[in-house]
């Protein structure tokens, strides 16, 4: 989040304090004479709480931003030249059709296609709307890959999805994000805006096409964003996986566990199992008549009780098989004493 200076937010009796951001957003959004419902993640999720539930919170959050009738995207405050910039997008997004590939930033190129001039203004007030801070976090990723109906807003200033993909599409064609980056006013950290619009309208465009986004194009769109902690790398696109990747998730955090600090061995047999790190070979399996699990034991170098090292798992001998394979003759019981 935002570890910036905080504002008292009064909601529902009770006294929030949130970010700065937030604060400018809200006077923004809303009005005295506004009567309509909000959720926002800054507020309505615990942020103090670190356990089950801001976790489960987090968990509903695809429902929200699915479920939502409009989801609002607060880009900050606009710059300098917004609405003479936004007059102008429909004859730049005309004069960017017919350029593919590299083009010069010269000033003939410019007035060729009906560009502003190089020099205009304009280019940094288009860097300044991609260049928001929003496109670099990781957690804005999941409101408007699932949310149906997107309005951004920069300052008093309403900027339509289709408008701002479809430009960004334009730039990106024309190579003109990295001469806006480099060759212009444009400060050099303002062009990953354009790459990350992209992204959206490629996640968007997957999951209505196909119903669900892969695993892969996640992962990668993931990492080139920010958030403040790493873990959250996972956490923050969950939502946008289907029920099946989900589970299969959770199965594998299962396993992490179940695995973690115990070694794979195979027996002369043919089994396989999980057992002791320190486990070596000529160690036994034994299932004690009275134990819910095999166990692992060593026979010692020399005359002496056996080492007993700990509980083992044994594919095929976790269910009272070793009993039957003894009712059957194939196995005997034997006595062991244990130091």
């Amino acid at each position: 989040g935002d570890p910036g200076p905080t504002f008292p937010f009064l909601c529902d009796g009770a006294v929030l304090q949130i970010s700065s951001n937030l604060n400018l957003a809200l006077h923004r959004l809303v009005s005295p004479s506004d009567f309509r419902y909000l959720w926002i993640d800054q507020i309505c999720i615990n942020q103090k709480d670190d356990g089950e539930e801001k976790a489960t919170q987090i968990r509903s959050m695809h429902l929200i931003y699915g479920n939502a009738e409009n989801v609002a995207v607060w880009l900050g405050e606009a710059p300098e030249g917004m609405q003479h910039a936004l007059d102008l997008i429909p004859s730049i997004q005309n004069g960017l059709n017919n350029i593919d590939g590299i083009f010069l930033v010269n000033q003939a190129n410019f007035e060729s296609h009906g560009l502003p001039e190089v020099s205009s203004p304009v280019w940094q007030t288009l860097g300044a709307i991609f260049g928001s801070s929003w496109f670099e976090r990781l957690w804005t990723l999941q409101e408007v890959v699932l949310g149906r109906k997107l309005k951004f807003q920069m300052g008093s200033y309403l900027l339509d999805w289709d408008v701002l993909s479809s430009l960004a599409f334009r730039i990106a064609k024309a190579n003109l994000s990295f001469h806006m980056r480099g060759e212009t006013a444009m400060p050099k950290d303002r062009a990953g805006g354009f790459t990350a619009v992209q992204h959206i309208h490629y996640l968007r465009q997957t999951k209505a096409e196909f119903g669900y986004i892969s695993w892969p194009m996640l992962l990668e769109v993931a990492r080139t964003r920010a958030c403040t902690k790493e873990v959250d790398r996972i956490y923050a696109i969950t939502g946008l996986l289907t029920g099946a990747t989900v589970s299969a998730l959770t199965f594998v955090d299962s396993v992490i566990f179940a695995c973690s600090g115990r070694r794979y061995f195979s027996t002369k047999t043919g089994r396989v199992g999980l057992g002791p790190t320190d486990i070596a070979p000529g160690d036994l399996v034994c299932v004690f008549l009275s134990g819910p699990t095999p166990y692992i034991i060593r026979q010692p170098q020399r005359p002496s009780n056996y080492i007993f090292l700990g509980e083992g798992y044994v594919h095929g001998l976790m269910n009272s098989e070793a009993l039957d394979m003894m009712d059957q003759g194939v196995v005997q019981s034997e006595t062991f004493e244990l130091e």
